[in-house]
């Protein structure tokens, strides 16, 4: 199913009609382009926001997005800009918080330091880092053989 029909399975018809005709009084249907364009938009939050693609199989994802397309549909179309904006901030928090839990852009480990690791042998000695010596002083290297 894809995420319009998730909505559309999800909100009352009437609210919906509401959201995607703003300025037709009369309109009796959902316009699906107005629809279809804020699913676009909240698929693409959600590579912005958890660096994953949306995937209508998650009923995490479903959630988080259907709220999405909602809060944009009405951040977009009606006059009170209070409540829909604060309803779309609800929506990015709830898109954050799901970023943090299945996000896969995880911080890879990575050091900008330029010590470089030094070899155990230089030539035919044994060289260990000073701050190893003291564990290292009972070693034998290349005993002879028995």
């Amino acid at each position: 199913m894809a995420l319009a029909d998730e909505v559309t399975s999800r909100y009352p018809g009437s609210r919906l009609v509401q959201l995607t005709n703003p300025n037709d009084q009369d309109a009796s249907a959902v316009d699906a382009t107005i629809l279809g364009l804020a699913c676009t938009d909240v698929e693409a939050d959600f590579l912005t926001y958890t660096a994953t693609a949306y995937d209508n199989s998650e009923a995490q994802h479903v959630a988080v997005a259907v709220e999405g397309v909602v809060a944009k549909l009405a951040q977009r179309t009606e006059a009170s800009g209070e409540i829909a904006d604060s309803q779309h901030e609800k929506y990015l928090d709830r898109l954050r918080a799901l970023a943090r839990v299945t996000g896969r852009d995880r911080i890879r480990p990575k050091t900008t330091s330029v010590l470089t690791v030094s070899s155990e042998r230089i030539g035919t000695e044994t060289v260990y880092p000073d701050t190893d010596r003291n564990a290292f002083e009972d070693f034998v290297p290349d005993p002879p053989a028995s």
